[in-house]
């Protein structure tokens, strides 16, 4: 983790920000762990688990097909989250929580790489802005790469984890946690 103090771009997706808005992270949960732990997996009277035991895949309804397949995905996403921080908390201590950061990038260009495996990943939940921000605080960068990758093995996925932490001189896919105070300077795009 490194002392940061400068600009950098931030992807908003759960509520649009505004120049002058500031912001703090590092010592509550942020919107994508609250969101991800809070999850709930429902159709009409039945939970997910008990729907793909009522009946075969074949006879699912269009909206019983989409849940199972979110329930999937967002399933693979929370176990991801929970070895990475198993993984943060055990090794690589001094290292940012991504349960507790603001995911950001170095520049306004990787910002825009994120957009099209934002948009494929939570398509009810698409990027809305794209914010500069002037940050105060620490920061840590990572391949956001490893993980785009979530039906690997537990083995390959703790392995991944630690590629993770362990940071990148050259990362295929920029992904900076900064925890700290920031301020919005600029509305650089919206959606």
């Amino acid at each position: 983790m490194k002392n940061f103090n400068g600009f950098l771009y931030h992807i908003v997706r759960y509520q649009k920000l505004e120049v002058g808005d500031k912001l703090t992270f590092g010592n509550t949960p942020n919107k994508f762990s609250e969101k991800i732990f809070e999850a709930s997996f429902q159709v009409g009277e039945l939970d997910v688990n008990q729907l793909v035991h009522s009946k075969p895949f074949k006879e699912f309804s269009g909206e019983e097909e989409k849940e199972t397949k979110r329930y999937i995905y967002e399933s693979c996403q929370m176990l991801r989250e929970l070895i990475l921080e198993k993984v943060r908390k055990e090794e690589f201590s001094k290292r940012p929580s991504r349960l507790e950061c603001i995911y950001c990038t170095k520049s306004f260009e990787e910002a825009k790489q994120w957009i099209p495996a934002l948009k494929r990943m939570h398509p009810s939940q698409p990027p809305l802005q794209i914010v500069k921000l002037k940050a105060k605080g620490n920061v840590f960068e990572g391949d956001g790469n490893l993980m785009l990758r979530n039906t690997f093995s537990l083995n390959a996925k703790i392995e991944m984890a630690r590629q993770y932490w362990s940071g990148s001189n050259n990362p295929k896919l920029s992904e900076v946690l900064f925890v700290g105070k920031a301020e919005v300077v600029e509305i650089l795009e919206e959606f």
